[in-house]
């Protein structure tokens, strides 16, 4: 047996009222308590005449964090979003493998210039590329192979545009540890 809740009231308690906006609309129902919903027959005619700066006037609203100002001659006063970096960092990273791992990926999608920064803080061969990806699975070879010297340092930059991009690193040398130091950083 279903479960319901059962109001022991009586219909005339039980009423929502709805009103028309004047006597002329009021709003109706049938024989059985529906609503009546009448069509607009009427034509309906507007007067649109072209908007000029001394009569008619538009109002856009601030907020709290981003206030409205206007000039002493009162001209809206437009201020220039500040852009801010986004960064990333990861530091005494440690390999000793010569298979490329990746490293600092990033959804570049709304950023502009995209740099990756590496110091190779040890004295051993290290070896870097950038990589692009469309899903963050399938990663891409974006830049040649690059190899620092011990306490050498590049910046490198993505040429191909896909929504993400790493570093991908390797010691030169297989089971030579190579220590680095390496940044994420875009304007955005």
């Amino acid at each position: 047996m279903p479960n319901y809740v059962v109001f022991n009231r009586e219909p005339s308690q039980l009423k929502t009222q709805i009103f028309g906006s004047d006597l002329d609309n009021a709003i109706a129902t049938d024989s059985q308590g529906r609503l009546i919903i009448a069509e607009i027959v009427e034509t309906v005619s507007v007067d649109i005449r072209e908007l000029t700066f001394t009569e008619d006037s538009i109002r856009i609203y601030g907020s709290e964090a981003f206030p409205l100002t206007t000039t002493d001659d009162g001209l809206l006063n437009i201020l220039q979003r500040a852009r801010f970096v986004a960064t990333d960092t990861e530091d005494d990273v440690e390999t000793a493998a010569t298979d490329f791992a990746g490293l600092l990926a990033s959804d570049v999608s709304e950023k502009t210039n995209v740099s990756f920064a590496v110091h190779n803080t040890s004295n051993e061969q290290l070896s870097i590329r950038v990589e692009v990806s469309p899903d963050e699975t399938l990663w891409i070879l974006d830049s040649e192979e690059l190899t620092l010297e011990g306490e050498e340092a590049t910046v490198f930059v993505p040429k191909y545009f896909l929504k993400y991009a790493r570093i991908a690193y390797a010691s030169l040398t297989d089971g030579e540890t190579v220590t680095f130091d390496a940044w994420f950083q875009a304007a955005v």
